[in-house]
């Protein structure tokens, strides 16, 4: 078997699922977070994320790791995953700890494993770039031992991205320049944003992670030691009488942290790939506006897979607005860029250009104890 052949033979894509995705409240709750739900077709985020790694390898190589909460949703949504490829955390622990144990169930099953992480709330486009693009990742991570990062040629200054700083370039592979990171940068403000865009030297961090599970277990040993501690004990009892209670127990102690600063920021084994693709992260209503389809005046009108068919909305004199409709008949007159959502139990109405500030509002519904609304 050649190189080439033996990496595609040990590919896993392990699912990143358990975000909130508080900035598209009131739609995206705790019981039901974007992943699941539908925006432009008849299929969940998480489905559509799903439907892309069964493109990359079998569904008997896919992991899906998840809040315990939402376990039933993702058996529901993709029965075609074996259960036993299901990681249920106990709690929300961020990216760091669910790459790790995601990479130690992995290695159990192939020492040689090469693992394609992705998050289950991407809107991706230009799809041949994109399977060609993690493809080139995975080879680089099994052949070099490297950590790879996919970052994503940004067509806008968004204040809302980390960025990812390109170094020089390593190699070429497949047409596709290997370069060094340099660092990252989180969530500049617009002025600064629009620097790094017309410098030419950053990319958006869209954490497309690709690593062989025994590399990136290692470099836990070495960059986050307590939290490689924990993944190793989970490890230990995986696929045991005893992996619940482990979870339990080791996801209780463990610090809350994503994969950037555990691990990436502190790497010198890290390359990046341009991501020359299209790409977005539902992060706010505005991105919702930004990917939907327009009318004659911008409007987007967006219904529920709930929603009643003959349920009308009707829009006179109205401009560059976002419209998410249930199953109540909705008008808007005379009003410009605005985002109106109405979920049969929240309603928001905003400035779409503010729609990041929704998030302002979770969390006074926090500190208010209403969490029946969340």
């Amino acid at each position: 078997m050649s190189q080439q052949e033996s990496y595609l033979d040990h590919l896993y894509v392990v699912v990143l699922c358990g975000g909130g995705g508080t900035r598209v409240w009131p739609l995206s709750v705790k019981k039901k977070p974007k992943q699941f739900l539908n925006f432009y077709s008849n299929q969940t985020l998480y489905q559509e994320t799903v439907e892309r790694a069964k493109k990359l390898t079998s569904p008997e190589k896919i992991i899906i790791i998840t809040n315990h909460q939402y376990e039933q949703e993702v058996l529901k949504e993709t029965p075609e995953i074996p259960r036993e490829n299901i990681i249920a955390e106990p709690q929300k622990k961020n990216t760091a700890m669910a790459m790790g144990v995601a990479a130690a169930l992995v290695k159990k099953r192939d020492n040689d494993a090469v693992i394609v992480n992705l998050a289950s709330d991407h809107v991706v486009g230009d799809l041949d770039v994109y399977f060609t693009t993690l493809k080139n990742a995975a080879k680089i991570a099994y052949e070099d031992r490297r950590l790879v990062t996919v970052g994503i040629e940004p067509t806008y200054a968004h204040p809302g991205f980390g960025y990812i700083r390109v170094g020089k370039k390593v190699k070429t592979v497949n047409d596709m320049a290997v370069c060094e990171v340099e660092g990252f940068r989180e969530k500049p403000d617009i002025k600064t944003a629009q620097e790094y865009v017309e410098s030419g030297k950053y990319l958006w961090n869209a954490n497309f992670y690709t690593w062989r599970a025994d590399v990136i277990l290692t470099s836990f040993d070495t960059l986050s030691p307590q939290i490689a501690a924990s993944v190793h004990s989970v490890e230990s009892a995986l696929g045991t009488d005893r992996e619940k209670q482990r979870m339990v127990e080791e996801y209780g102690k463990v610090s809350e942290e994503p994969i950037d600063t555990a691990i990436s920021e502190k790497s010198d084994n890290l390359v990046v790939l341009r991501g020359k693709f299209k790409w977005n992260d539902i992060g706010s209503w505005e991105v919702v506006y930004e990917l939907g389809k327009k009318d004659g005046n911008g409007n987007v009108v967006v219904r529920s897979s709930d929603a009643r068919e003959e349920t009308p909305v009707v829009v006179h004199d109205a401009k560059n607005n976002l419209i998410y409709c249930n199953n109540q008949a909705l008008a808007i007159v005379g009003l410009s860029d605005i985002v109106i959502v109405d979920t049969g139990e929240g309603i928001l109405v905003c400035d779409r250009k503010r729609s990041n500030d929704v998030k302002k509002i979770v969390e006074q519904l926090k500190l208010k104890k209403l969490d029946k609304y969340l």
